[in-house]
């Protein structure tokens, strides 16, 4: 009894997955977005990404691979979901420490669907469920929020 209560208790805890924003900004290089997602990013952060070739200077080309993104597990393989971020500093998307995120799920048809975005130092993969998908928790310094899948977006309480 006790072996299995071990298995269940660790099993659940290497669910849980950790992204500090930081780091992986800085990897950005290896990350970059595929066009479709530099595309779907261009059309709902047109406003800051204009902000940002005014502030930085920025060219064309560098706006159009301006976004990176990894594949992260929210539970369901049956759909590919991307942890989005900025590839480089603009003060559009960079708060004091919060780097602005956005997690995205492609569908079946190849179309992207925007699940969340926030400006945190990261998110955690959460271990609990709601509606198919992980919860997941965006923190900020200690400060850590608890989202849930609503079978739609992800709400819930934010750091």
């Amino acid at each position: 009894m006790k072996a299995v209560l071990l298995i269940l208790v660790f099993a659940s805890k290497s669910l849980a997955a950790t992204y500090w924003l930081e780091p992986l900004v800085e990897e950005s290089a290896t990350h970059i977005a595929p066009t479709p997602i530099q595309r779907f990013m261009a059309q709902i952060e047109m406003k800051r990404l204009r902000e940002c070739a005014e502030a930085h200077g920025f060219s064309e080309s560098v706006l159009a691979t301006y976004f990176s993104a990894i594949r992260i597990d929210l539970g369901d393989n049956a759909k590919l979901t991307y942890l989005v971020f900025p590839s480089r500093f603009g003060t559009a998307f960079f708060g004091a420490h919060a780097i602005s995120y956005w997690l995205l799920e492609q569908r079946s048809d190849g179309s992207l669907k925007l699940l969340f975005s926030g400006g945190d130092d990261g998110i955690k993969v959460l271990s609990g469920r709601s509606n198919g998908l992980y919860d997941i928790g965006p923190f900020y310094g200690k400060e850590i929020g608890h989202l849930r899948f609503d079978g739609d977006v992800y709400h819930g309480k934010e750091p």
